[in-house]
């Protein structure tokens, strides 16, 4: 369970990192409105999606982390775990919003809402997964066998920096393959692609992070319901890796090989 907090920490943190910065642009963007209460409700509902988004981050973390463990299931006390390490953020974040000097009457108020439905929310959310795997068990044990390997093994030292990365990517690409049907061919080929960059030689360890992140994030986005994609934020993705790859003649024919298939995946939902 160590090396899984620490797993969970430096995932959240970057989360973290990303997040703070969205926020940051959009309470800049509140400078130009007049002062008064509107800017103040507006500065107050920034950070309070600013506070969901990161509780959501860290309950997909820890649910990846222990799917992973687990061979693709939770358990009832997984859930409780989840809950428990979410509520712990939760209740730093609500402290955090109500010793801000808000000027907003109903700040309080709406704190303690947001931050309940959060909780309420993650817990729906983790029942759902839980009833669903106890609905189909017999379906998931057959679809077990069904799924190509997908661990990416790390073949160099050098690049144990990268693990964290391709651990998230792993645990993405698991809950993916569940879904059966064609996730099977989207899951050979962003791991396929995923080896290719982790050996390739020609890249630096930084070029291979970056390349690492973009992949990341369209496995996130191929484990998320089609209804909550953003079919936007997945074209600017696939068209960030193209530009990636491009410089390396190994990746982009690779690239050029899976391309297709990742593009079929999202585009014909």
């Amino acid at each position: 369970m160590r090396n899984l907090e620490r797993i969970a920490t430096l995932e959240l943190q970057k989360a973290r990192n990303r997040i703070d910065r969205e926020t940051q642009e959009k309470l800049q963007a509140t400078l130009t409105m007049p002062r008064g209460g509107q800017m103040e409700h507006a500065k107050l509902m920034i950070q309070l999606n600013d506070a969901e988004a990161m509780c959501h981050e860290y309950a997909q973390i820890w649910q990846n982390l222990l799917e992973e463990q687990n061979g693709g299931y939770l358990t009832r006390e997984n859930v409780k775990f989840i809950l428990r390490k979410v509520g712990a953020v939760i209740a730093t974040r609500k402290t955090s919003l109500m010793n801000q000097r808000i000027r907003l009457a109903s700040a309080a108020g709406e704190i303690a809402r947001r931050m309940q439905a959060v909780l309420a929310g993650i817990n729906t959310d983790l029942e759902l997964r839980i009833s669903r795997q106890e609905a189909f068990p017999k379906k998931e044990k057959v679809m077990e066998a069904e799924r190509p390997n997908i661990n990416v093994t790390i073949h160099s030292a050098a690049n144990v920096n990268l693990g964290t990365q391709v651990g998230t990517i792993n645990a993405a690409l698991s809950a993916i393959s569940e879904q059966g049907g064609s996730s099977q061919e989207v899951v050979k080929a962003l791991k396929g692609l995923t080896e290719a960059v982790v050996k390739n030689t020609r890249f630096q360890d930084e070029e291979k992070r970056e390349t690492l992140e973009v992949i990341e994030e369209i496995t996130k986005q191929a484990e998320s319901k089609p209804e909550l994609r953003s079919l936007g934020k997945i074209k600017a993705l696939i068209a960030g890796l193209h530009t990636l790859v491009a410089a390396n003649a190994d990746l982009t024919a690779l690239w050029t090989q899976y391309a297709p298939v990742v593009k079929h995946f999202f585009l014909s939902r």
